[in-house]
C-alpha cells in the first residue's frame, strides 16, 4: 500500500515539472521515460536533433505537448488512488469479517 502512494506521488513532479517546457527546451532523456511525447514528424526537426534522437534509440512518438502528458498523468494518478482504496476497503471489510467469524467460534457472536 505505501508503494503505490509512494508511485502515485511520485507521478505528480514529473507532471507539473515538464508542463510549462517546449520540444526545444526538452532532454532528450524525457523521451526515453516518456516516449509519447516525442515528436510525432522528424521531418520537422532539424538534421541535428534527429541524429541525436536516432543515436539514443528515440522514435517518432505521438507528438503529446506539455499539458496533455499531465492530463494522462493526472488521470492514471487519481485511477491508481481510486483503486487502492477500494482494494483496502475490501480488504480491510475482509480481514473484519475473518475476525469475527474466528473469535467467536463460527455463530457470528462475540
Amino acid at each position: 500500500m505505501v508503494d503505490q502512494w509512494a508511485e502515485s506521488v511520485a507521478a505528480i513532479k514529473p507532471a507539473l515539472y515538464y508542463f510549462p517546457t517546449s520540444h526545444s527546451f526538452l532532454p532528450c532523456s524525457l523521451f526515453l521515460v516518456f516516449p509519447a511525447r516525442a515528436p510525432s514528424n522528424f521531418t520537422a526537426i532539424s538534421p541535428a536533433e534527429l541524429a541525436q534522437y536516432q543515436m539514443l534509440g528515440i522514435s517518432e512518438g505521438q507528438g503529446r505537448h506539455a499539458g496533455m502528458q499531465a492530463g494522462f498523468q493526472l488521470a492514471l494518478l487519481v485511477t491508481t488512488l481510486a483503486m487502492s482504496i477500494v482494494g483496502g476497503l475490501l480488504t480491510g471489510k475482509g480481514s473484519s469479517d475473518t475476525k469475527t467469524r474466528v473469535t467467536s467460534g463460527g455463530n457470528g457472536r462475540m
